[in-house]
């Protein structure tokens, strides 16, 4: 991820908005902005070999399928909420058809694509491993409106 080591200073970025709906990711919106002071890219915790990962992340990705910029952020798309109970939390479920995420990112040459990481939304089913949600191909444009906003 050395191509986005100085986020020190305001660079060029864009403005994503990514939509959920009925368990599937789009990317909506590509819009040039900046520029903007960025945190740095996030760095995954190391885990044992044949661990897997959990939690919700963004990345964008080279032609070759390196990641050239990650952002972890809690899941948008969560499908319960914390209630306490008797002084106790537990977990309800909700229904959330719907989900929307913008997201700033560095505007950096040669990025190729956009992939989603998670977990499945339902809570009987929800996996232990995150897995690939969503690989959307990145639009070349400084600006572009993938459907409605």
């Amino acid at each position: 991820m050395s191509r986005v080591a100085d986020l020190n200073r305001p660079i060029p970025a864009f403005r994503l908005r990514l939509i959920w709906e009925e368990g599937t990711w789009s990317l909506r919106r590509l819009l040039a902005i900046g520029p903007l002071r960025l945190p740095p890219s996030d760095l995954l915790p190391k885990i044992p070999e044949g661990a897997g990962r959990c939690g919700f992340w963004i990345e964008l990705l080279d032609v070759e399928g390196r990641v050239l910029f990650r952002r972890t952020m809690v899941d948008p798309t969560e499908q319960s909420v914390e209630v306490f109970d008797g002084g106790k939390p537990r977990r309800l479920p909700t229904r959330r058809p719907r989900a929307f995420l913008d997201l700033p990112v560095p505007a950096l040459s040669g990025i190729a694509s956009l992939r989603i990481w998670g977990q499945q939304v339902s809570l009987r089913e929800r996996r232990s491993r995150s897995e690939v949600l969503a690989h959307i191909p990145w639009s070349p444009l400084p600006e572009k409106s993938h459907g409605r906003s």
